[in-house]
């Protein structure tokens, strides 16, 4: 056999095993000079639960003024995906929803710009985990901007009052006098099979 054969084999073999990961691409098409292709990027991340994925759209969440909008929005799509596959009331310190985890640690950093801390804030509300209490509380009783508003809101969202008490929000304004995460699952349940 010669060699150019052999080449022609090994290549034949072993390129399609060498392709670039296209959490890669993405990763550089984040970097991009132009915004389109920024947000091409982060529609297309919107659609990868891995931990790369999510950590990319934190980092233009924190980074690209110009994809906060659309790199929050992006991780609201994996968190609410993300719950909807592994219920909050099975989750446990060990294993919380991670776009849960990574938004509150951005809205906690004191040295991130307010609107990035707010956007990071009104995510954690949007995805409704209630395991994102203790950040938004962190960010409602720390801040005096709008951060601490978007904290009030995002509190409202997950159910929690002024008092401390919780409810739980359901469909068409309907609440819970006290939160049962049993109950709320067989509720979902019970609307997602009426769907």
């Amino acid at each position: 056999m010669t060699e150019a054969k052999r080449l022609t084999i090994l290549c034949i073999l072993f390129l399609p095993g060498c392709a670039l990961d296209p959490l890669e691409r993405l990763e550089d098409q984040t970097q991009a000079k132009h915004p389109a292709d920024r947000q091409a990027a982060i529609a297309e991340l919107a659609e990868h639960d891995e931990s790369k994925a999510i950590n990319l759209l934190a980092s233009s969440l924190e980074t690209d003024p110009e994809m906060l909008e659309e790199a929050g929005n992006a991780l609201v799509e994996i968190g609410r995906r993300y719950d909807k596959h592994h219920p909050p009331q099975k989750q446990s310190a060990m294993y919380p929803n991670p776009v849960v985890k990574r938004l509150g640690e951005t809205a906690a950093k004191p040295n991130m710009e307010w609107p990035v801390r707010a956007k990071a804030v009104w995510c954690l509300g949007e995805i409704g985990n209630r395991k994102a209490k203790p950040w938004v509380e962190g960010t409602y009783a720390g801040d005096s901007t709008r951060v601490a508003e978007e904290a009030a809101l995002a509190r409202d969202k997950l159910g929690f009052t002024d008092q401390g008490a919780s409810r739980e929000l359901l469909r068409e304004g309907k609440t819970l006098a006290s939160y049962d995460p049993e109950e709320r699952w067989e509720h979902e349940t019970h609307e997602n099979a009426q769907d």
